[in-house]
């Protein structure tokens, strides 16, 4: 979190919702998950648990998204995705403390057990 903490405290958070949730024990637990109040809530494309956390620009009209792997930890488990932005032209995704800048509205990647991955979309 190091790597991105001045680019994460630009943002507020709008909440967060599961994709697949049933196939984790976010189905269960006492995950306080909020109702997402997000003008850019992304379309997420997969077969795997993945928590997406919606944030928008304390002083800008940007987005950005969490995007985290929920299978157990024990699993092992891959999590492959694909999100599309509405509107957007530009996305950063900051991953393992690197940073890529990938042109268009499209992202897809694959989240390794455990991880999870910030993108800054414009």
């Amino acid at each position: 979190m190091a790597a991105f903490a001045d680019v994460y405290g630009r943002y507020v958070n709008h909440g967060a919702f599961v994709t697949n949730r049933l196939n984790t024990n976010a189905a269960g637990c006492a995950l306080a998950l909020t109702k997402v109040d997000c003008v850019y809530r992304p379309q997420v494309l997969t077969a795997a648990p993945v928590l997406t956390g919606c944030f928008t620009e304390k002083d800008g009209s940007g987005s950005a998204y969490v995007f985290a792997n929920m299978y157990e930890p024990q699993t092992g488990k891959e999590a492959p995705m694909t999100a599309f932005f509405p509107n957007a032209s530009e996305i950063t995704l900051y991953r393992k403390g690197e940073v890529s800048v990938i042109s268009g509205n499209k992202l897809t990647l694959t989240l390794e057990n455990r991880e999870g991955v910030f993108v800054t979309v414009k």
